[in-house]
């Protein structure tokens, strides 16, 4: 059985702030959370959901930038 997916509160704000729409934004934030994971491991951890929203807001701003 697969779990749903968890995405931050934020999600929707952060991507219609960088003019991105919501299905690039989730594979954004699906890299960001292999980055996370990487970096901070336990999936559960303040560490990984500070990696993960850094690495996402920091994708979100390069996409942006690509747009203009």
């Amino acid at each position: 059985m697969n779990r749903p997916e968890t995405l931050p509160k934020l999600f929707p704000w952060l991507a219609k702030q960088a003019g991105i729409d919501q299905n690039r934004a989730i594979t954004l934030w699906r890299c960001a959370q292999r980055h996370a994971a990487k970096q901070a491991g336990a999936e559960n951890s303040p560490a990984y959901w500070q990696s993960a929203m850094g690495r996402f807001r920091a994708l979100l701003c390069q996409e942006s930038l690509q747009m203009d």
